[in-house]
């Protein structure tokens, strides 16, 4: 078949991205494999909706095998695979990410659902082969198809697609490692010791487990036997297979499991830079220094950033100065747990800053549904400091509003609930929280239906029929006096703001702009205060008696 020209660039380009974009040859394989995990969690996503897949999550991988007579290092992977027309338009065109139009077509909540991290592409990345191969070709197979492809290429002279044969879904991409020189031992990228090394350098963090064989020694037996009668042993060499990466990112491994000098090398091999936790605290403090940010947002901040900085700034003699205050330690709130519908809740420790909010987005009970406009909100209307507004319950929320409504009406607040919550089965569960929430109409055909909004009819219903531990039910629809009690006041407010705000945002043209997305975070958390009204407000475990 009659060798291709790439589309995109010349062999000079190519020749210098080689020679200049990576200054570690080394990186070839982190990319490989990046790739590799892409196609993976490509065919994992559809696996979800097409059960033709027959696979589970158990069943990806990544292998790494070594054939040291053809001189060969191939990246394998049994995941979405390209047709030749894919392999066409994803390698023969340099700097094309195929990754970069998949994320671009699915939408961001469903990859987030489930749970898919797509973080390699090819393109430029993948060219980076060819800093040690002599020759590379891809043998792939798409998900659906019988054939499979071959594309072939030794460098920027072009390359070729012919049809092949592969046993199996997924893609094998191998490399022709170059000979040595005498500046360059290219022939290391052939020994399990270099490649296990790069793994854990590069991508010791990838989700899939990445597997190859290793060469270890052992114990054995030689027939003979000492002075003593005791067997004589010997040590060979065998080749067996292992996992070499952990599949656990270092920032969510507990505090013992991840160690100051793996954070360190994390640090320098993430940002490269060679300085040391010296440095490292130092640049901080010049950022925060340099801004004096008034909040400072995190991820795992509370159980893993921040204690592990903390070390870091005792093994450098630094002090982190994340504190407005220099003279106050951070303060930390103790872990927590609590029973919850049936469930043990675990919440992590919390750092708090003097002078400083922090918030860990990922100890933030709501943050994925209304996230800092509406955690904003949530402080606004509950009285709470931002940072403990962001990381407790609109239950504790609502509650707490319930004790401001009662202090200012000089209303006595009870210091414990009238009755601890019980602990109920599953089957309890549903029916108590079935009862009286909801009408079960009989199937049929109906017409003249309404819909109500189960956020506002509950609520309307309390503010409307004035109903509140201390005042009597109406008889009928009307209240039983005017005067309205704790609950209804504390809901009132609330209610109508919402309302407010629901009303901007039908008035918004486009809403993706930023006003309209903070008006739906808005929205979000003051809909979620009124949502567990009932249960907070009116139980018989609510703290100023049961309705």
């Amino acid at each position: 078949m009659a060798k291709k020209q790439f589309k995109a660039e010349s062999r000079r380009l190519l020749d210098m991205m080689i020679n200049s974009i990576y200054t570690h040859r080394e990186i070839f394989l982190r990319e490989l494999i990046s790739n590799a995990s892409d196609a993976i969690d490509k065919l994992c996503f559809l696996s979800l909706t097409d059960d033709k897949v027959g696979l589970t999550r158990e069943d990806f991988s990544i292998r790494l095998t070594v054939d040291n007579d053809a001189r060969t290092l191939t990246v394998s992977d049994n995941g979405i695979g390209m047709t030749a027309e894919e392999l066409e338009k994803d390698l023969g065109v340099i700097a094309r990410s195929g990754t970069h139009a998949f994320r671009s077509e699915q939408d961001a909540g469903e990859l987030e659902k489930a749970d898919i991290d797509v973080i390699g592409r090819f393109g430029v990345g993948f060219y980076s082969a060819f800093m040690v191969a002599s020759k590379v070709t891809v043998i792939s197979r798409a998900y659906g198809q019988e054939k499979a492809n071959r594309w072939e290429s030794s460098g920027a002279d072009g390359y070729t697609i012919t049809e092949c044969e592969k046993d199996g879904v997924g893609t094998d991409v191998v490399l022709t490692i170059k000979e040595d020189t005498d500046d360059d031992r290219f022939g290391d990228y052939l020994t399990s010791w270099k490649l296990k090394e790069l793994v854990k350098k590069y991508s010791d963090y990838v989700r899939w487990p990445i597997r190859m064989e290793v060469e270890t020694t052992r114990k054995i037996e030689t027939g003979e036997t000492d002075e003593n009668g005791v067997p004589k042993m010997d040590w060979e060499t065998v080749m067996e297979e292992q996992t070499v990466n952990s599949m656990v990112p270092l920032w969510q491994r507990s505090r013992k499991e991840a160690t100051d000098e793996e954070c360190v090398a994390f640090y320098k091999d993430t940002f490269r830079d060679s300085d040391d936790p010296a440095a490292v605290i130092s640049r901080l403090n010049e950022l925060t220094d340099q801004y004096d940010p008034d909040i400072l947002l995190t991820d795992w901040g509370d159980n893993w950033l921040i204690p592990k900085l903390l070390e870091m700034q005792e093994a450098a003699g630094i002090p982190l100065r994340f504190n407005r205050d220099l003279e106050k330690d951070i303060l930390w709130k103790k872990e927590t747990s609590y029973f919850s519908y049936g469930q043990i809740v675990y919440r992590a420790r919390e750092a708090h800053l003097f002078g400083r909010c922090h918030i860990d987005r990922k100890n933030a009970m709501m943050w994925r549904d209304y996230g800092f406009d509406g955690a904003l909100e949530m402080a606004r209307v509950t009285a709470m400091p931002i940072e403990h507004a962001a990381r407790v319950s609109p239950g504790s929320g609502i509650s707490a509003m319930q004790m401001i409504t009662a202090m200012q009406h000089d209303v006595l607040v009870p210091e414990q609930k009238q009755q601890s919550e019980g602990v109920k089965n599953g089957l309890e569960l549903i029916r108590f929280d079935r009862g009286g929430m909801i009408y079960q109409p009989k199937p049929g055909l109906y017409t003249d239906i309404a819909e109500i909004d189960f956020v506002s009819m509950y609520p309307a219903i309390i503010i409307n029929g004035n109903i509140s531990p201390e005042v009597p039910l109406p008889e009928g629809l009307e209240p039983a006096r005017k005067e309205l009690g704790i609950v209804p006041l504390t809901l009132k407010p609330l209610y109508e703001k919402r309302v407010k705000i629901k009303q901007k945002l039908l008035h918004c043209p486009d809403r993706d702009e930023p006003l309209a997305k903070s008006y739906a975070a808005r929205a979000s958390a003051l809909k979620w205060l009124l949502v567990v009204c009932v249960g907070f407000l009116g139980y018989k475990n609510a703290r100023f008696g049961r309705i």
